[in-house]
C-alpha cells in the first residue's frame, strides 16, 4: 500500500482484497465511493438525489450551493465517470433495495478498518478510510490521464491545480498495476 498524509492509496489488487472480505452491501458502497471519487458527504447527498446522475453524459451533476464550505466560481460541478463508473452508478440507482451510506462517517471508517484488518491490509502509518477511495481514484486518474490534470481537478471539486497536487503524487505503480488501472479508468473523458 502507498500512502499520502497517512491515508492509504490502493493498488487494484489491494482494492479487490478489501472487497473480498466486505459484505455484499458494503462492496456496492465501496464501488460507488471509488469509481466516483466523491467525498463521503457528497455520496450521502447523491443517494438522496438520483436525478443528479446524468447517465447519457457519464457524469454526476452537483448543483451549485450544495457544497457550502467549498467556494466555487462555477455554478455546478460535474463529476466525470469512467465507463465502469457509469455502469456501477446505473446499477446502484436501478436497485430499489440499494444500500445506503451510513449517517456518520466514523462508523464507515471503522467498518473499513475492520475489513482492512481481515484482508491483511493494515500497515503501520497507513490508514484505510473513506478518504482512501477518493485519493486512490485521483491517483488512478492522474496516472491514466497525466495530460488532463486540470480536468481531474475540476471533476474532483478542486479549485486549482495546486489543490490537485495536494492529493496526487507520483505513485510507483508497476506495469501490471498500471494496465489494470487504465482498464478501470477507461472511458473517463469519452463523453457520448
Amino acid at each position: 500500500m502507498f500512502e499520502r498524509r497517512g491515508v492509504a492509496i490502493l493498488t487494484p489488487a489491494e482494492y479487490e482484497k478489501l472487497r473480498e472480505v466486505a459484505s455484499r452491501n458494503d462492496k456496492i458502497l465501496m464501488d460507488v465511493s471509488l469509481f466516483t471519487g466523491m467525498r463521503y458527504v457528497e455520496l450521502q447527498w447523491l443517494d438522496d438525489h438520483p436525478e443528479w446522475f446524468l447517465k447519457d453524459r457519464k457524469c454526476i451533476e452537483l448543483p451549485f450551493g450544495v457544497e457550502k464550505k467549498v467556494k466555487r466560481r462555477n455554478p455546478n460541478r460535474y463529476v466525470t465517470l469512467s465507463t465502469l463508473g457509469t455502469y456501477i452508478i446505473s446499477n446502484y440507482f436501478e436497485n430499489k433495495d440499494r444500500p445506503k451510506f451510513l449517517k456518520h462517517l466514523p462508523q464507515w471508517d471503522l467498518k473499513l478498518k475492520r475489513y482492512a484488518q481481515r484482508a491483511g491490509l493494515i500497515v503501520e502509518g497507513k490508514s484505510i478510510s473513506a478518504k482512501t477511495f477518493r485519493k486512490t481514484w485521483e491517483c488512478w486518474l492522474a496516472v491514466s490521464y497525466p495530460d488532463m490534470l486540470g480536468f481531474i481537478a475540476l471533476s474532483q471539486g478542486h479549485t486549482n491545480i495546486t489543490s490537485l497536487n495536494h492529493y496526487t503524487f507520483n505513485v510507483p505503480f508497476n506495469q501490471t498495476e498500471l494496465a489494470e488501472i487504465k482498464e478501470r479508468t477507461s472511458g473517463w473523458m469519452d463523453v457520448k
